[in-house]
């Protein structure tokens, strides 16, 4: 019974702590900080990434390489594709003891 009311007590006392902390009014900017602090950070600038396709551009022609065909570049995709299996009898017994 002891561990009843001290529950009870307890469970009570962190509701309205909780209720308290959820009521208290932020202003637009700590919304905001708060925010920021939940996203992820990102890395996106136009010029810097621009500047990162044109250099990566510029050592692909000067060590000039060789762009694969359209054809090597469909077949090392499909290599690196997970192998899947279709089987119409056995996908139908799925389809129906899943229901």
């Amino acid at each position: 019974m002891k561990y009843i009311i001290l529950a009870t007590t307890f469970l009570s006392i962190s509701a309205s702590l909780t209720s308290a902390q959820a009521a208290t009014d932020y202003s637009f900017s700590d919304q905001l900080e708060v925010q920021k602090e939940q996203l992820r950070p990102q890395e996106f600038n136009f010029f810097s990434d621009r500047y990162k396709q044109v250099k990566a551009h510029n050592q692909l022609v000067a060590t000039n390489i060789q762009k694969p065909s359209f054809k090597e570049q469909l077949d090392s995709q499909m290599q690196q594709l997970k192998g899947h299996q279709f089987h119409p009898a056995s996908d139908a017994y799925y389809q129906i003891i899943s229901r």
